[in-house]
């Protein structure tokens, strides 16, 4: 009895030791990857050129002849490829204001006048995107409205207020956290194409030809995504 007592403590020990030697093996931890951002919502400052339906005394970027270095030419900022759920799908909204840059032009042959302007735009859509969504195109439907100046300190001092539907697309690319995008814009011009007195006190003795907002604007954007 007593041998068979001292064989169990052996084995009991010899057991013990050999547990306590025992490497255990850790699971390896997986990282898990980040997950890519597929949003594409950014606020951008723009800059960019409108060219006119209407041949204004062949002083305007327009389509019979288009030259990027006359009016309109602009500046802006906005926030573009917002989105939010509504319902089942999804809704991109933009939002712009825009500067028409001042220059001088001339009108009835010899009248120089500063034509300048502002305006500001809205927009839903849709957009198509690359799986990362580091790549996409956004397309847009709404409205730009805003008015059109036309000013010098002798004769002239009139506005064109303008509301037009419009389309847009948009190309963008995000770099981290820079956006990079071309926004073209189609809109009709649905208001009067005449001039108005500004609030200004100064009388315009002289014609000045109508205008309409119809037309094509470009925008380069630089912006950043939030």
């Amino acid at each position: 009895m007593n041998k068979l007592l001292l064989v169990f403590i052996y084995l009991s020990i010899s057991g013990i030791a050999q547990v306590s030697t025992l490497k255990i093996k850790k699971e390896k931890t997986s990282k898990a990857k980040p997950l890519a951002r597929t949003d594409i919502h950014s606020i951008d400052v723009y800059y960019g050129n409108f060219i006119f339906k209407d041949n204004f005394y062949n002083e305007l970027n327009s389509v019979n002849a288009i030259d990027i270095s006359l009016p309109a030419r602009f500046i802006g900022v906005g926030i573009s490829g917002y989105e939010r759920r509504i319902g089942p799908s999804y809704i991109l909204f933009q939002i712009d204001a825009q500067k028409y840059l001042p220059q001088i032009i001339t009108v009835n042959d010899s009248l120089k006048a500063t034509f300048s302007g502002a305006k500001f735009g809205m927009g839903f859509g849709k957009r198509f995107r690359s799986n990362n969504g580091n790549l996409s195109l956004a397309c847009y439907m709404g409205f730009n409205s805003g008015r059109l100046t036309l000013k010098n300190t002798e004769n002239i001092s009139i506005q064109k207020p303008f509301f037009c539907p419009k389309i847009s697309v948009q190309p963008k690319v995000i770099i981290w956290h820079i956006a990079l995008s071309i926004t073209i814009t189609a809109q009709g011009d649905i208001t009067s194409s005449k001039w108005f007195p500004t609030y200004s006190g100064i009388k315009t003795k002289v014609d000045i030809t109508n205008l309409n907002q119809t037309g094509i604007s470009a925008l380069l954007g630089v912006g950043y995504r939030f």
